[in-house]
């Protein structure tokens, strides 16, 4: 029988990929009920990223390629921020979720938070034709299509990087690569 110690570390690698799952889908629920992602969602992401990685679940080289690419989606997510195209929130969230996505499917993951990020962007815009009783029946409808609308020139992302996430948890390309590294 192994030791607890040995037990827990070979059970992280296994559990923290869900949790990163929980906490996107959480970040993103805030975004589209606040059009914000608070910063301890990022920091939680990254948080377990770094205790995956202490248990040793990551190759080398694979670790390398995961901060490597983190901090370039950063870099470009930090530009996009300072033209005004992107939130901070979002920004900082895709660059920790980056870390979990296997390298070789950042692309992957990124196309489909840009193909979800156009489908919300266009129903946000189809949904600025509702007619006005629609747009004010309810609450979360209002605050889209009536208060914010012409305050807004972005959509809550949060929800795009969510199913981006999604997708590559699915294909089991989140978490620790498992296999030859």
């Amino acid at each position: 029988m192994p030791d607890p110690v040995t037990a827990l570390i070979a059970w992280v690698p296994q559990v923290t990929p869900l949790l990163v799952v929980a906490v996107t889908v959480l970040a993103a629920l805030q975004d589209m009920l606040s059009f914000r992602i608070a910063n301890a969602f990022p920091l939680i992401v990254a948080g377990l990223f770094i205790v995956t990685a202490l248990t040793g679940a990551w190759p080398p080289a694979a670790l390398g390629w995961s901060v490597g690419l983190a901090l370039a989606v950063f870099g470009v997510g930090a530009g996009l921020f300072f033209a005004g195209v992107w939130g901070g929130g979002d920004v900082k969230i895709l660059a920790a979720l980056t870390l979990w996505v296997h390298p070789g499917a950042l692309l992957p993951f990124l196309a489909w938070v840009m193909i979800a990020g156009g489908v919300l962007g266009l129903l946000l815009l189809l949904g600025r034709f509702l007619p006005k009783n629609v747009k004010e029946s309810h609450a979360i409808v209002r605050r889209w299509f009536v208060v914010e609308a012409g305050n807004r020139q972005s959509i809550p992302y949060g929800l795009a990087i969510m199913i981006g996430t999604l997708m590559m948890w699915v294909q089991g390309t989140l978490g620790p690569p498992t296999g030859a590294g």
